[in-house]
């Protein structure tokens, strides 16, 4: 529930609307604004917020700032969806991943990946965590494995962590 972190002592990482949306226009304000308050209140834990809406997401941080403790995330399925990339850079997150799960397509990262070491910090460059997976389930798309080692070589390239959660193909 949404009032859970405020019984947790130690801090944790959540994954919060993991099944949905934050920033979907059908989330009641009052249900979206008092969980911002609950991630306000609990500096000690971590929220990784993921939305396909990074625009209503750049904009509620202009009207309500963006907590350190908060992650900002986008999907990406394919290159149709890399725009949503740079509307992400709009949000002051100290954070920002992409999810490229389920991948229907190949991606190519570079442009916005966060690169770590002598590389400056380019606002454009949105990314410094990237999560990969397969579709899957009964009628799942299939997802190409030279797709997902590509972009693996792409984050391991710029030092951005990813994490690979499952190949649709060796799916039965």
């Amino acid at each position: 529930t949404v009032y859970a972190p405020l019984k947790w002592n130690e801090g944790r990482r959540s994954f919060t609307c993991s099944w949905s949306d934050f920033f979907h226009p059908q989330v009641p304000l009052a249900w979206r604004q008092e969980a911002w308050e609950i991630m306000r209140s609990t500096p000690q834990h971590t929220y990784q917020v993921l939305t396909k809406r990074p625009g209503r997401m750049a904009w509620w941080a202009e009207k309500h700032g963006w907590l350190d403790n908060v992650w900002a995330g986008t999907s990406v399925e394919n290159a149709k969806y890399l725009p949503r990339l740079s509307v992400l850079a709009r949000v002051p997150a100290h954070e920002r991943f992409v999810s490229a799960e389920p991948l229907l397509g190949p991606l190519d990262l570079r442009p916005y990946l966060y690169f770590r070491g002598n590389t400056p910090w380019r606002a454009e460059r949105a990314v410094s965590w990237v999560i990969i997976g397969g579709e899957s389930g009964p009628g799942h798309r299939p997802m190409d494995v030279a797709w997902l080692k590509d972009i693996v070589g792409q984050c391991k390239a710029a030092g951005v962590p990813v994490f690979v959660k499952q190949d649709s193909n060796a799916l039965p």
